[in-house]
C-alpha cells in the first residue's frame, strides 16, 4: 500500500473510532435534539461563543503565551529547550508574576490585563517548532489508538467548557483566586487549610477568574495534561511504545477526571516531567544553565502541590 493511501486509511481508521466512541456515549444528546429541533437556537450560538469559543481562546492565548516566555527565559541562560520544557517554564514563569502581583496586593483586572500583556509582547516573536505529539501510525492498532485519543482529548475539552462539579475545585482550586481577587491579595485564611499548601495554580486562575471565565483556568489545565500526554508518546524510544504510553496514560480514569477541570495536578506532573527532560539533557551535555533550569522546574513542582516536593529530592 503507498504512502497515500496509508496515510488515508489511517485517517479513516482514527476517524471511524472517534465516530462510533461519539455516538455512544452522546445518544442521549443526539435523542433530545431530535425530539426538540428548536433546542438549537440564538440563546444557543450565544452560549457557544461566551462558555466556548471565547474560553478555549483564551486558553490557547495563555499556552502560546508560556511557550513564548519559557523560550525567551531558557536562551537567556543560555539553554536551548524542546517545547515541553519551555511551555512548562514559561507556565511557571507566568504563574509567579501573578503570584508576585497577589503577594503586592495588586491583584486586579487592570493589573492583570497589564501583565498579560506584557507576557504576550514578550512572546510574540518566538514562535513553536514542534509540538510534542505521539509518532505517526504505523499499524493498525496505532491507528484506532488515534481514534481514540482524539475521543478523549474531545472528552476532556467538552467536560472543561461545562460548569465544574468537582468539589475540591469549588472548595478551593478557584475558590482561593476568587476571595484573594475580591481582597485584591493574598490573605491568611486559618479556617481553610488548603489555603496553607502550595498554591501557584490556584493564584495564577486569577488571571481567567479576573475576565469572568472559569472555563478558561479549566482548560489551562487540561493544557497541561495534553503536553504531559504529547511528551511522553514522544519521548518514548519507538513508535509502538509512545503509541502504548499514551494511550495508557491518555486512558486513566483520574487523568480524564482531573484534567477537566481548574485542579494543579497535571501541571505540577508536567513540571515534574520537564524537569526530569532538563536534568537528563544535563546528564548529556554537563551545562550549567540546564542544571538550573531543571531545579527551577522542580521548584514550580514543589510550589503546585504537597507531591511535587519530591520533585526537589530527585534533582
Amino acid at each position: 500500500m503507498g504512502g497515500k493511501w496509508r496515510r488515508i486509511w489511517a485517517v479513516i481508521a482514527a476517524f471511524a473510532v472517534f465516530s462510533a466512541a461519539l455516538i455512544v456515549t452522546s445518544r442521549g444528546f443526539g435523542g433530545h435534539l431530535l425530539a426538540h429541533p428548536g433546542a438549537l437556537d440564538a440563546t444557543s450560538v450565544s452560549l457557544w461563543l461566551t462558555r466556548a469559543i471565547l474560553p478555549l481562546l483564551g486558553a490557547l492565548a495563555c499556552w502560546s503565551a508560556c511557550l513564548g516566555l519559557g523560550r525567551r527565559a531558557a536562551r537567556a541562560a543560555g539553554f536551548k529547550p524542546g517545547d515541553v520544557v519551555a511551555a512548562a517554564l514559561g507556565l511557571g514563569s507566568f504563574a509567579q508574576a501573578v503570584f508576585l502581583l497577589a503577594w503586592a496586593g495588586v491583584l486586579n483586572r487592570p493589573a492583570l490585563a497589564a501583565l498579560a500583556g506584557a507576557a504576550a509582547a514578550l512572546a510574540y516573536p518566538l514562535r513553536a517548532r514542534s509540538i510534542p505529539m505521539p509518532p505517526r501510525p504505523r499499524a493498525l492498532w496505532q491507528e484506532l489508538a488515534a481514534g481514540l485519543l482524539a475521543f478523549a482529548a474531545f472528552a476532556v475539552l467538552a467536560t472543561s467548557l461545562a460548569p465544574t462539579l468537582e468539589w475540591d475545585v469549588r472548595a478551593y482550586h478557584l475558590a482561593l483566586p476568587e476571595i484573594y481577587l475580591r481582597a485584591g491579595g493574598l490573605r491568611d485564611l486559618p479556617w481553610m487549610i488548603h489555603s496553607h499548601w502550595p498554591r501557584l495554580m490556584e493564584t495564577f486562575y486569577a488571571l481567567p477568574l479576573a475576565f469572568g471565565s472559569d472555563s478558561t483556568a479549566a482548560l489551562i489545565h487540561a493544557g497541561a495534561a495534553a503536553l504531559l500526554v504529547g511528551a511522553t508518546a514522544a519521548s518514548a524510544g519507538s513508535a509502538a511504545a509512545g503509541w502504548a504510553a499514551a494511550l495508557t496514560l491518555a486512558g486513566q480514569p483520574a487523568l480524564l477526571r482531573t484534567a477537566a477541570a481548574a485542579h494543579c495536578d497535571a501541571a505540577s506532573a508536567l513540571f515534574v516531567f520537564a524537569a526530569a527532560l532538563a536534568l537528563s539533557q544535563w546528564e548529556e551535555k554537563r551545562a550549567d544553565a540546564t542544571l538550573v533550569i531543571a531545579g527551577l522546574l522542580a521548584g514550580l513542582a514543589a510550589s503546585t502541590n504537597l507531591l511535587g516536593v519530591a520533585a526537589l529530592g530527585a534533582w
